[in-house]
């Protein structure tokens, strides 16, 4: 299911608008709408999303990346206790 989320945060990061989710520039209830309203009217463009998501988030966003990262952080933090 394709993602559509307000462009805040860490949700850039995540999402790649367009390819692997719908950022919502207005940040408001009417460009939510507006920006489900559009999806909804392009079933290619729900499927490219779907399918792009499906490939890329799992490369993106595993365990195996996670772990590196977290040691990443705890040998920078060991290194500067030094």
């Amino acid at each position: 299911v394709p993602c559509i989320v307000f462009d805040v945060e860490g949700n850039s990061e995540i999402f790649e608008d367009g390819k692997t989710g719908i950022l919502v520039q207005k940040k408001d209830y009417f460009g939510l709408g507006d920006t489900i309203n559009k999806t909804l009217d392009s079933p290619e463009l729900l499927e490219d999303i779907s399918n792009h998501a499906k490939e890329m988030i799992p490369k993106k966003f595993n365990w195996e990346k996670t772990v590196k990262n977290l040691e990443l952080c705890y040998f920078e933090v060991i290194k500067n206790k030094k």
